[in-house]
């Protein structure tokens, strides 16, 4: 199979990452693999959707991938792609926010010319911030404010039955994460200082998050299972920290939903 991945930038891959190590897995299963980031894609004079893209050789450890970043881009017509699939991170990458934007409009391209484009680009669209999480039933999500009013945010917290937490619309890594408490001297400038790149989330905090959280795949609206077990993992936050995520410290651990 021909296979393209998009990625946020091909020269910062890391070989622990799953990206890496799903590029990898298909280098070595012998598919023609190339590999692009959100500026290299294109919409050319003749309504192709090309990408100036590396091929990807097995094996693809860290020096691999460092090698195959190092290689001259050749263009490719990603209409000939058996699959393409979407391992972008736009919260990672705010400096190109409108390539990642083009990205998907790209790829929405390439569907309707029955390109198989993995994750869907109309579900990536509407993931891309938390504020999706308005799209849940309130018995399924916390209690939860959008706004930047630093009033309507405040009186959020103080109302609240206990600690909030506070996030930037768009991020990962727990990066710009905080929890509040009423009476913390610190609510106002916390919420200022993350009001200055855009509207700021506030939810109350679920009690026991502190002792990790569970990831589902997800495959058709339906939790993945293999054999037996469901696919997922549990995250395990270090001592000392109540966000769960791995490149804070969190561990993985075999789930049990």
């Amino acid at each position: 199979m021909r296979l393209a991945f998009w990625v946020n930038d091909v020269t910062d891959i890391k070989a622990t990452q799953t990206t890496a190590m799903m590029i990898a897995s298909a280098a070595a299963r012998d598919h023609e693999v190339w590999v692009c980031g959100v500026t290299d894609l294109s919409l050319d004079a003749r309504g192709r959707v090309v990408a100036r893209a590396r091929r990807a050789h097995a094996p693809l450890d860290q020096a691999g991938l460092w090698a195959m970043a190092q290689r001259p881009p050749v263009e490719v017509d990603l209409i000939s792609c058996d699959a393409v699939l979407i391992r972008t991170n736009p919260g990672r990458d705010q400096a190109h926010a409108v390539y990642h934007d083009e990205a998907l409009g790209l790829a929405e391209v390439l569907q309707r010319r029955d390109v198989v484009v993995l994750n869907d680009p109309a579900g990536l669209r509407r993931c891309k911030s938390k504020l999706f999480l308005a799209g849940l039933p309130p018995k399924v999500r916390p209690r939860t404010i959008v706004s930047g009013d630093m009033t309507l945010l405040s009186q959020f917290v103080e109302e609240a039955s206990g600690p909030c937490v506070a996030k930037p619309l768009v991020g990962t890594r727990g990066e710009g994460v905080f929890k509040l408490s009423q009476g913390d001297s610190n609510v106002q400038a916390i919420l200022s200082l993350l009001s200055q790149d855009g509207p700021v989330l506030v939810q109350d905090y679920i009690p026991g998050a502190e002792h990790g959280d569970m990831r589902l795949v997800v495959l058709e609206g339906k939790p993945l299972v293999m054999g037996e077990h469901m696919a997922c993992v549990r995250r395990v936050p270090q001592q000392g920290e109540w966000r769960s995520n791995i490149h804070l410290g969190g561990k993985a651990q075999p789930g049990d939903p």
